[in-house]
């Protein structure tokens, strides 16, 4: 069997270093501290991204959960878009 490191990082929680094996079929179990750290739950999907050499695991957002919330800042939003960028950038009024 092979030994896959798995590195997980995270702005201000430095750095967890775990180690996990790669099972025959290719699955690895992810490790408790990592788990935790992503809040990961059983039936939670991961994505895995390949950069220069290594894997990196993240929790993978399900869009559902976002469009779930859409719109619920609108009633708090008191201009739109142009207007905001207007005022951001200290643009005069037209």
């Amino acid at each position: 069997m092979a030994v896959l490191p798995i590195q997980f990082h995270h702005l201000g929680m430095g750095e967890v270093y775990s180690v996990s094996t790669l099972t025959k079929k290719g699955q690895v179990t992810v490790p408790k501290d990592v788990r935790d750290a992503l809040g990961l739950r059983p039936g939670m999907r991961v994505a895995f991204e390949l950069r220069e050499g290594e894997a990196v695991l993240r929790k993978q957002v399900d869009p559902q959960d976002i469009d779930r919330w859409r719109g619920h800042l609108k009633p708090h939003v008191r201009e739109g878009a142009d207007e905001l960028l207007t005022r951001l950038r200290g643009d005069p009024a037209p």
